[in-house]
């Protein structure tokens, strides 16, 4: 669903115009959306930019900068011949191709204006006429005509974060934000006119109200930021942000192993970066410690569907769960990825298909099941029985061994049943 290059790659065009870029050497035929890291190269001056899926005439090209030496994330829609097209005013604004999204995002050729200004108190946005009930991610532009100072803040709908910085003068940024089942999320700012575009959603992976604090504690040194994704977790969505007003500094995010280095300015903006989840890390980097990072979200893997799976087959690993649930972080268990490869596997099963998973709370001894199931979400609910429901045993029994199902039936009211949705 998402894959994340470990080193960006360097995609940008000649300056001045609208130019075609081609992105099929690095991205498959089913690509719906790309991700590009926006920055300048060191110019010291506002360059003005723009994005758009290739044969679009949306214009936003001078609008706004992305100031100074900053930096920011863009989401694009890519057409079905795998190309966007990009404008830049000099050839010091560097585009960078970060990774790419297929099934599970939706981008919009002309986006959608969800708000013509901002205000100076935080309001609600609702996107539910433009996306579905299962999105976990919003991706948006952000544009600030007026070269005035301009305190910004986007965050999820409910959350009680009240992270705002600073745009130096007219502005224009790409931004990803969580979403929930409301399809709302909540902006404000304090200066000049502030519009924000819709350019798609993302419908799978893990999004948080609250962002979770991830800063490193050294400058100048890229540290290594250790994660609780979940399992078949490809990227995490991170916020970076100066928590001192004039105080923004350099920051860079990248994949552990990663021989990228675009450490620039930036005040407030999203990263998506791929991660090593077999270690549950990435790498930050930060001039000074006012500039804090924070965990939004996951994206997910790519996925393979299975017409047939036979009744004894475990997939590309042993699917063992280990140890009780907690939901007072961001993993609600553990369970072992994938060997090696990219994928997850979609089951036929409709149970399976909806992404259930049956555990004892109790047990302490690993279970092995003999299917291999749909990635966790934050989306759970624990029901607690004391008996199993036909529906619920006749999927015991199909899905976990029937070696294991009398000792499951005799736990009784202590069985605890997962629902993934």
């Amino acid at each position: 669903m998402a894959y994340f290059f470990t080193n960006a790659i360097d995609i940008t065009p000649s300056s001045g115009s609208w130019v075609t870029i081609n992105l099929s050497s690095y991205i498959p035929a089913d690509t719906t959306v790309v991700v590009l890291r926006v920055h300048d190269d060191g110019y010291g001056e506002h360059l003005s930019y723009g994005l758009r899926t290739y044969g679009s005439s949306n214009d936003n090209y001078p609008v706004g900068w992305i100031n100074g030496i900053s930096q920011c994330d863009f989401y694009v829609k890519v057409s079905t011949d795998l190309k966007i097209e990009a404008k830049t005013q000099t050839s010091h604004c560097k585009l960078k191709l970060m990774g790419y999204f297929t099934a599970d995002a939706t981008g919009f050729a002309t986006p959608y204006t969800i708000a013509s200004d901002l205000t100076g108190s935080w309001i609600a946005y609702d996107l539910s006429s433009y996306i579905p009930m299962s999105t976990k991610f919003a991706l948006l532009e952000i544009t600030c005509t007026d070269s005035v100072w301009n305190n910004t803040g986007i965050r999820p709908f409910g959350s009680s974060d009240t992270r705002v910085a600073p745009q130096y003068g007219a502005s224009h940024f790409g931004f990803c934000v969580p979403i929930d089942g409301n399809r709302k999320f909540e902006a404000v700012k304090n200066g000049g006119t502030t519009k924000i575009y819709l350019h798609g959603y993302v419908s799978a992976g893990r999004s948080f109200v609250n962002g979770i604090n991830k800063s490193v504690t050294n400058t100048d040194n890229y540290q290594t930021i250790t994660l609780t994704p979940p399992w078949g977790a490809s990227g995490v969505l991170i916020e970076s942000w100066t928590h001192t007003s004039g105080h923004d500094g350099f920051v860079a995010l990248r994949k552990t192993g990663s021989t990228d280095d675009i450490y620039k300015t930036n005040s407030y903006s999203t990263h998506a970066i791929g991660g090593n989840f077999t270690a549950k890390t990435i790498e930050g980097k930060r001039q000074n410690s006012y500039m804090d990072f924070y965990v939004m979200g996951y994206f997910c893997k790519p996925y393979k569907n299975l017409d047939f799976v036979p009744r004894n087959w475990v997939g590309e690993f042993n699917n063992q769960v280990s140890g009780s649930f907690s939901d007072g972080d961001e993993a609600l268990t553990d369970i072992y990825q994938p060997v090696s490869g990219t994928a997850c596997y979609h089951l036929p099963s409709p149970i399976a298909d909806m992404g259930t998973l049956s555990l004892l709370n109790l047990l302490n001894t690993v279970i092995a099941a003999n299917y291999v199931f749909t990635l966790l979400s934050d989306m759970a609910v624990f029901y607690e029985t004391n008996g199993l429901g036909d529906s619920v045993n006749e999927f015991l029994i199909n899905a976990i061994g029937s070696e294991y199902l009398n000792s499951i039936n005799s736990h009784g009211s202590d069985l605890k049943i997962l629902f993934i949705k």
